[in-house]
């Protein structure tokens, strides 16, 4: 199997580290954005210890300028991108599913959703005007919008408004894109990991993080056969 080159955003810790290992270890070459560039040296590190092929890029998706060298860099050292995973968010509002009131949204500040629709939703918006021209340079590549089903309209409920809807703008982004890339061989789709524990999710989440991760790349690593515009969680097809 041909080696990918692959873009994790968010990826020096919780999901998107688990990503990346899982993609490497599958042969890829994986490039770590991370915000904090010493904390993504340090999990680059790690993951080459264990002979995997991997290194760190200072990449804060709200920041444009990191977008832009980040695409220069990848342009100039590699010339071309096959996998992008947007997997960096945030989840800013308060309370949990024991505190749920916490996160109202008749409580919430509007400045804090601002914040949280520009890392969850126009971050991944920006990365793939970037780099889905170099995709169409070889017509081929693969996106995966790390979403959540608290942003499925069908199952959208009560509290932390800005969280669910960024991920449900998210995932109408994921819609829009495979609509305009319909006749490409470039496939955009968007996972829900489920309630995974990380230092989002918690300690009470349900699920680890190998299976968190391991529906991200499985959809990663599709061919151009496979699905696009869908919303998915391990591997099944599930509503928007």
């Amino acid at each position: 199997m041909k080696q990918k080159i692959a873009l994790v955003t968010g990826a020096n810790r919780g999901i998107g580290y688990e990503v990346c290992r899982q993609l490497a270890e599958a042969g890829h070459f994986v490039i770590m954005g991370s915000r904090s560039i010493s904390k993504g040296l340090e999990a680059a590190e790690h993951l080459r210890s264990l002979h995997l092929d991997v290194e760190a890029l200072e990449l804060d998706v709200s920041n444009t300028r990191h977008i832009k060298n980040a695409y220069t860099y990848i342009k100039t050292k590699y010339g071309h991108l096959d996998i992008l995973v947007n997997n960096a968010g945030v989840f800013l509002e308060g309370g949990d599913p024991t505190h749920p009131e916490l996160g109202s949204a008749l409580r919430a500040n509007p400045k804090t959703m601002a914040k949280i629709f520009d890392i969850n939703t126009l971050g991944p918006f920006k990365l793939c005007q970037t780099f889905i021209p170099l995709m169409k340079e070889k017509n081929s590549g693969t996106i995966v919008n790390v979403s959540s089903e608290m942003g499925a309209l069908n199952e959208i409920g009560a509290f932390w408004p800005g969280y669910r809807i960024s991920k449900l703008a998210l995932n109408g982004l994921t819609k829009i894109l495979a609509a305009e890339l319909l006749g490409t061989d470039i496939k955009i789709n968007s996972v829900s990991p489920g309630w995974v524990k990380t230092s989002m999710g918690g300690p009470n989440a349900p699920r680890d993080l190998t299976l968190g991760a391991k529906s991200i790349v499985k959809l990663a690593l599709i061919d151009k056969s496979g699905p696009t515009g869908g919303f998915f969680l391990d591997g099944e097809a599930i509503p928007f």
